[in-house]
Protein backbone atom coordinates (compact mmCIF):
# COMPACT_ATOMS: atom_id res chain seq x y z
CA UNK A 1 0.00 0.00 0.00
CA UNK A 2 1.45 3.25 -0.73
CA UNK A 3 0.72 6.78 1.98
CA UNK A 4 0.91 9.65 1.18
CA UNK A 5 1.89 12.25 3.22
CA UNK A 6 1.38 16.10 2.80
CA UNK A 7 3.94 18.72 4.71
CA UNK A 8 5.15 22.42 4.21
CA UNK A 9 7.40 22.59 1.39
CA UNK A 10 10.17 23.98 3.27
CA UNK A 11 10.11 20.86 5.67
CA UNK A 12 11.76 19.09 2.91
CA UNK A 13 13.19 21.89 0.82
CA UNK A 14 15.54 24.91 0.97
CA UNK A 15 14.32 28.55 0.19
CA UNK A 16 16.87 31.40 -0.65
CA UNK A 17 14.40 34.41 -0.10
CA UNK A 18 17.16 36.21 -2.49
CA UNK A 19 16.58 34.11 -5.41
CA UNK A 20 13.44 33.39 -4.37
CA UNK A 21 14.04 29.30 -5.41
CA UNK A 22 12.76 26.54 -3.94
CA UNK A 23 15.23 23.06 -3.88
CA UNK A 24 15.41 20.17 -2.85
CA UNK A 25 17.30 19.68 0.24
CA UNK A 26 19.21 16.55 0.44
CA UNK A 27 18.06 14.93 3.53
CA UNK A 28 16.44 11.75 3.82
CA UNK A 29 12.81 11.31 5.24
CA UNK A 30 11.52 8.59 7.57
CA UNK A 31 7.66 8.11 8.99
CA UNK A 32 7.47 6.52 12.28
CA UNK A 33 4.63 4.58 13.40
CA UNK A 34 3.80 4.37 17.09
CA UNK A 35 1.87 1.48 18.16
CA UNK A 36 0.91 0.83 21.77
CA UNK A 37 2.98 -1.09 23.91
CA UNK A 38 6.36 0.55 22.41
CA UNK A 39 6.54 -1.86 19.14
CA UNK A 40 6.77 1.09 16.47
CA UNK A 41 8.07 1.09 12.54
CA UNK A 42 9.82 3.67 10.38
CA UNK A 43 8.82 3.54 6.86
CA UNK A 44 11.02 5.27 4.54
CA UNK A 45 9.70 8.66 2.80
CA UNK A 46 10.05 9.89 -1.24
CA UNK A 47 9.71 13.35 -1.93
CA UNK A 48 6.83 13.21 -4.88
CA UNK A 49 6.17 16.76 -5.15
CA UNK A 50 7.68 20.24 -4.01
CA UNK A 51 5.87 23.29 -5.02
CA UNK A 52 7.14 27.02 -4.76
CA UNK A 53 7.51 28.57 -1.80
CA UNK A 54 7.72 32.02 -3.80
CA UNK A 55 3.90 31.37 -5.15
CA UNK A 56 2.81 30.99 -1.63
CA UNK A 57 2.50 27.00 -1.82
CA UNK A 58 4.63 26.14 0.89
CA UNK A 59 3.61 22.52 0.70
CA UNK A 60 5.35 19.18 -0.68
CA UNK A 61 3.88 15.57 -0.95
CA UNK A 62 6.10 12.61 -0.07
CA UNK A 63 5.13 8.84 0.12
CA UNK A 64 5.85 5.65 1.58
CA UNK A 65 5.19 1.83 0.78
CA UNK A 66 4.02 -0.24 3.73
CA UNK A 67 1.71 -3.47 4.01
CA UNK A 68 0.48 -1.97 7.30
CA UNK A 69 -2.79 -0.25 7.59
CA UNK A 70 -2.45 3.08 8.17
CA UNK A 71 -4.94 5.43 9.34
CA UNK A 72 -5.38 8.78 6.76
CA UNK A 73 -7.23 12.07 7.52
CA UNK A 74 -9.43 13.22 5.03
CA UNK A 75 -8.58 16.74 3.06
CA UNK A 76 -11.54 19.36 3.56
CA UNK A 77 -12.86 21.09 0.34
CA UNK A 78 -12.15 24.49 1.70
CA UNK A 79 -10.38 26.15 4.75
CA UNK A 80 -11.91 26.90 8.34
CA UNK A 81 -14.05 29.90 9.38
CA UNK A 82 -13.75 32.43 11.72
CA UNK A 83 -14.07 31.73 15.17
CA UNK A 84 -13.94 27.66 13.92
CA UNK A 85 -12.81 24.75 16.59
CA UNK A 86 -9.89 23.57 15.01
CA UNK A 87 -6.75 20.98 16.54
CA UNK A 88 -3.26 20.89 15.51
CA UNK A 89 -0.42 18.51 17.01
CA UNK A 90 2.56 19.56 16.43
CA UNK A 91 6.15 18.65 18.09
CA UNK A 92 8.35 21.65 18.33
CA UNK A 93 12.31 21.90 18.45
CA UNK A 94 13.40 21.40 21.62
CA UNK A 95 10.37 20.13 23.56
CA UNK A 96 10.73 17.67 26.06
CA UNK A 97 7.06 16.37 26.12
CA UNK A 98 7.01 14.94 22.70
CA UNK A 99 3.63 15.57 20.79
CA UNK A 100 1.43 18.65 21.81
CA UNK A 101 -2.40 18.40 20.60
CA UNK A 102 -3.29 22.47 20.95
CA UNK A 103 -6.39 23.99 20.47
CA UNK A 104 -6.87 27.11 18.46
CA UNK A 105 -9.24 29.16 15.96
CA UNK A 106 -9.07 31.70 13.36
CA UNK A 107 -8.72 34.84 14.23
CA UNK A 108 -8.24 36.60 10.86
CA UNK A 109 -9.55 35.26 7.69
CA UNK A 110 -6.39 36.47 5.25
CA UNK A 111 -3.30 38.24 5.83
CA UNK A 112 -3.08 42.14 4.80
CA UNK A 113 0.89 41.49 4.18
CA UNK A 114 1.73 39.76 0.92
CA UNK A 115 4.99 38.94 2.28
CA UNK A 116 6.72 38.46 6.01
CA UNK A 117 10.20 37.35 6.46
CA UNK A 118 10.60 36.64 2.70
CA UNK A 119 7.41 33.82 2.25
CA UNK A 120 4.54 35.07 0.22
CA UNK A 121 1.78 34.24 2.87
CA UNK A 122 -1.13 36.08 0.54
CA UNK A 123 -4.64 34.34 1.69
CA UNK A 124 -2.68 32.63 4.66
CA UNK A 125 -5.07 32.58 7.96
CA UNK A 126 -4.06 33.46 11.41
CA UNK A 127 -4.68 30.48 13.87
CA UNK A 128 -4.75 31.54 17.47
CA UNK A 129 -2.87 28.82 20.20
CA UNK A 130 -4.48 27.68 23.23
CA UNK A 131 -1.06 26.32 24.93
CA UNK A 132 1.89 26.66 25.61
CA UNK A 133 4.82 24.72 23.65
CA UNK A 134 3.59 25.58 19.88
CA UNK A 135 6.84 27.32 17.61
CA UNK A 136 9.48 26.92 15.77
CA UNK A 137 9.04 23.32 14.83
CA UNK A 138 5.17 23.46 14.09
CA UNK A 139 5.89 23.82 10.18
CA UNK A 140 4.22 21.29 8.20
CA UNK A 141 1.47 20.27 10.65
CA UNK A 142 -1.65 19.66 9.51
CA UNK A 143 -4.72 21.80 11.23
CA UNK A 144 -7.91 19.77 11.54
CA UNK A 145 -11.76 21.08 11.74
CA UNK A 146 -13.72 19.37 14.57
CA UNK A 147 -17.05 20.62 13.05
CA UNK A 148 -15.56 19.31 9.37
CA UNK A 149 -13.59 16.05 10.78
CA UNK A 150 -11.38 16.72 8.34
CA UNK A 151 -7.77 18.60 7.27
CA UNK A 152 -8.30 22.38 6.88
CA UNK A 153 -4.39 23.84 7.06
CA UNK A 154 -1.29 23.59 6.88
CA UNK A 155 0.90 25.17 9.40
CA UNK A 156 3.64 27.24 8.07
CA UNK A 157 4.89 29.42 9.90
CA UNK A 158 4.50 30.53 13.56
CA UNK A 159 4.71 34.00 14.92
CA UNK A 160 5.84 34.89 18.68
CA UNK A 161 4.68 37.90 20.07
CA UNK A 162 7.13 39.46 23.38
CA UNK A 163 4.83 38.05 25.97
CA UNK A 164 5.28 34.66 24.46
CA UNK A 165 2.21 34.25 22.53
CA UNK A 166 2.06 32.07 19.46
CA UNK A 167 0.37 32.28 16.33
CA UNK A 168 0.33 30.05 13.60
CA UNK A 169 0.18 31.45 9.55
CA UNK A 170 -1.47 28.66 7.82
CA UNK A 171 -2.31 27.49 4.08
CA UNK A 172 -6.40 26.64 3.77
CA UNK A 173 -6.37 23.10 2.35
CA UNK A 174 -8.09 24.57 -0.82
CA UNK A 175 -5.19 26.07 -1.81
CA UNK A 176 -3.14 22.95 -1.76
CA UNK A 177 -6.10 20.75 -3.26
CA UNK A 178 -6.14 23.01 -6.51
CA UNK A 179 -2.11 22.68 -7.05
CA UNK A 180 -2.09 18.72 -6.13
CA UNK A 181 -5.30 18.19 -8.55
CA UNK A 182 -3.13 19.79 -11.19
CA UNK A 183 -0.28 17.64 -10.35
CA UNK A 184 -2.40 14.71 -10.43
CA UNK A 185 -3.58 15.43 -14.25
CA UNK A 186 0.13 16.38 -15.17
CA UNK A 187 1.46 12.98 -13.81
CA UNK A 188 -1.22 11.17 -15.56
CA UNK A 189 -0.70 13.24 -18.93
CA UNK A 190 3.05 11.61 -18.50
CA UNK A 191 1.97 8.16 -18.00
CA UNK A 192 -0.28 8.58 -21.17
CA UNK A 193 2.20 9.70 -23.32
CA UNK A 194 4.82 6.89 -22.19
CA UNK A 195 2.45 4.53 -23.75
CA UNK A 196 2.52 6.02 -27.08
Amino acid sequence: KKYRVLTAAHCVADYDKNTSKTTPNKSHFFMLLEKPGGVNSVHKLEVLKIWEIKEGKDFAVLEAETDEDIPVAVLAKSGPKLDEDLRVVTMPIGSDVGLLLLRGYVSKKKMMSPETDGFNIEGMFVLQVAGLGSGQGSSGSCVFSLKQNAVVGIVTLAKSSPNNHTSLLVIPINKFNDSYKEYLQEEQAKKEAEKK
